[in-house]
């Protein structure tokens, strides 16, 4: 009888030998993971102000405050020479904005440059020289750097039948613009005869500028230049 009851009592346990091992748990759909394989819980924000210059989802710059991620063109470096000859007062060049075309056409049209020249014994200011340029944002702040006696405007109003009403040097309109804001005490005009691609010549000029504000007109002076008196 004791035989039998220890039978029973011992009879569906195996050795540990024989035991199956336990199998690893299931990451099922609608399973909570075990502790060691979740994903750590993130940090809850501080509350407060959030500091200046950083928006959310922005990467802040450690070395660079939120001005360097303003909008805009970067103001261009100002390039200086000085011109040397014997027995001759040096010339100092100034390097002044230029655009031969309308936005995104530097890789056609090419790098351009104007220029001041300034020199010893000069009463009223520099003698500018625009370039092949339009009017933009570049050009109208030259007045702010110098003071302009002489300006030698380059115009025409250049077209080319590819890109149809685009132009690609100063307009008798920008010119008097430009003037405007410069007050040059003389006005040259040039860089207007003599191409196919010219489309303002010398009347539309002149017709511009006879109807400009603060007697612009009589400042023009067209090319020979009158002897010094007349």
């Amino acid at each position: 009888m004791k035989a039998v009851i220890r039978k029973k009592r011992l009879g569906h346990q195996l050795p540990q030998a024989h035991r199956p091992r336990p199998r690893p748990p299931r990451h099922r759909t609608g399973r909570r993971r075990p502790a060691h394989a979740r994903a750590p819980r993130r940090q809850p924000r501080r509350a407060g102000p959030r500091p200046a210059g950083r928006r959310p989802g922005r990467h802040h710059h450690p070395r660079r405050g939120p001005a360097a991620r303003r909008p805009g063109p970067r103001p261009a470096a100002v390039e200086h020479t000085e011109l040397t000859a014997a027995d001759r007062p040096p010339i100092t060049v100034t390097a002044t904005p230029c655009r031969h075309g309308p936005p995104l056409s530097r890789p056609v049209a090419g790098p351009v440059a104007g220029f001041a020249l300034r020199w010893a014994g000069q009463e009223h200011g520099v003698f500018w020289v625009t370039g092949d340029t339009v009017l933009f944002r570049g050009l109208r702040r030259v007045p702010r750097r110098m003071t302009v006696d002489t300006v030698l405007l380059h115009l025409g109003a250049v077209r080319f039948p590819l890109t149809g009403r685009l132009h690609y040097s100063l307009t008798a309109a920008e010119a008097v613009e430009l003037c405007t804001l410069v007050q040059p005490r003389t006005i040259i005009p040039v860089h207007c005869e003599g191409w196919s691609h010219f489309t303002q010549g010398r009347e539309a000029v002149e017709q511009a500028f006879a109807a400009a504000p603060d007697m612009l007109g009589e400042r023009l002076h067209w090319l020979p230049l009158p002897p010094a008196g007349r």
